[in-house]
C-alpha cells in the first residue's frame, strides 16, 4: 500500500494524527538546501553574502530555533515575526526588517534591538525612521 511520506512518515498517519490542514518541513531537506545556497553563493561570488530566509512564507517557534542553528538570516515583516525570531535566538545582526505600512512600533522595535537591516519604502519612511532614530539615539543608516 503506497502513499506520500516526508522524511520516512506516512502523510495519511500526520492528517489523522494531527489533522489538516497540516504544514510540514523537512528539516533534513531545508538544512541541505540552506547548505548547498551557502556554499554556492561563496564558490560563484566573491563578496560578503548571507542566506536569509523569507518568514512571510511561514514561521513557527520551532522552525525559527532550526533556522538559528543554521546560522542564516532571517527576513521579518512584522512585530510578531521579530518577536519568534528573538525568541528563537537569533542576533539582531541576522534580521532584516521588510514590508510595507511599517507601524511606529515595528520600526522602534528594530531600531531598539538594532537589527541588521530596514528596508524602507518611501522617502517619507526613510525620513520618519531618521527622525525616530534621533529620539531614541540609534544609528538607523550605515553607508
Amino acid at each position: 500500500m503506497g502513499g506520500l511520506s516526508i522524511a520516512g512518515i506516512g502523510l495519511s498517519n500526520l492528517a489523522r494524527e494531527y489533522g489538516t490542514p497540516l504544514y510540514l518541513y523537512d528539516a533534513a531537506t531545508v538544512r541541505y538546501e540552506a547548505g548547498e545556497l551557502q556554499r554556492l553563493t561563496k564558490m560563484l561570488y566573491p563578496g560578503e553574502s548571507e542566506i536569509t530566509y523569507a518568514s512571510k512564507a511561514y514561521l513557527s517557534l520551532g522552525f525559527a530555533r532550526h533556522l538559528v542553528k543554521m546560522g542564516i538570516g532571517i527576513d521579518v515583516v512584522s512585530r510578531g515575526e521579530m518577536q519568534i525570531a528573538r525568541m528563537a535566538g537569533f542576533e539582531p545582526v541576522k534580521l532584516h526588517l521588510h514590508g510595507n505600512n511599517k507601524s511606529e512600533e515595528e520600526l522602534r522595535l528594530a531600531l531598539e534591538w538594532g537589527i541588521q537591516s530596514i528596508v524602507v519604502d518611501s522617502l517619507e519612511e526613510l525620513a520618519f525612521l531618521e527622525s525616530l532614530a534621533k529620539e531614541l539615539k540609534k544609528q538607523p543608516v550605515s553607508g
